[in-house]
């Protein structure tokens, strides 16, 4: 799909605020490129994942960091659950790269899962946004029982 048409896309939500996540958007450098600087104009805030740590993204892709406002970065962890709502896996890290946005995202970084999820319905397909514990997005995706009686991951 052509960068302009995903970025129509993305404006079409009416949303000022923009998350973009995995698969790794990073190893998709050179259109991630241009699909940041076609929409940056178009959207307040700007946040990233990525499963690469902060100081190999300052050593080879030092640009996305004038084009997002926050990085939530290292890859998610099976079995290193966290009860933090922004984070998949316990090892994942914030780093805020707009100081102007600390009022924002100070709730967002201390808040807790509460178990909710927003479901998006859309011509194109359904959308699920939030972070699920990680029991939960596997009950979500599979048949599998998240009763507590249930052996763990």
């Amino acid at each position: 799909m052509p960068i302009a048409e995903v970025a129509q896309r993305l404006r079409s939500f009416g949303c000022p605020r923009l998350t973009i996540s995995g698969g790794e958007p990073l190893d998709q450098a050179e259109a991630l490129r241009a699909l940041l600087t076609e929409i940056r104009p178009s959207f307040s805030d700007v946040l990233l994942y990525t499963g690469y740590r902060m100081e190999k993204i300052r050593k080879r892709w030092e640009w996305v960091l004038t084009l997002v406002d926050a990085v939530v970065d290292s890859p998610f962890q099976l079995g290193l659950e966290t009860h933090a709502l922004h984070k998949g896996s316990a090892n994942q890290r914030f780093f805020l790269l707009n100081p102007a946005l600390k009022a924002l995202y100070l709730p967002w970084t201390s808040a807790k899962k509460d178990k909710k999820l927003q479901v998006v319905w859309r011509p194109e397909g359904v959308y699920i946004i939030g972070i699920p514990y990680q029991r939960d997005s596997l009950a979500i995706f599979s048949s599998h029982d998240p009763s507590p009686e249930s052996p763990t991951m």
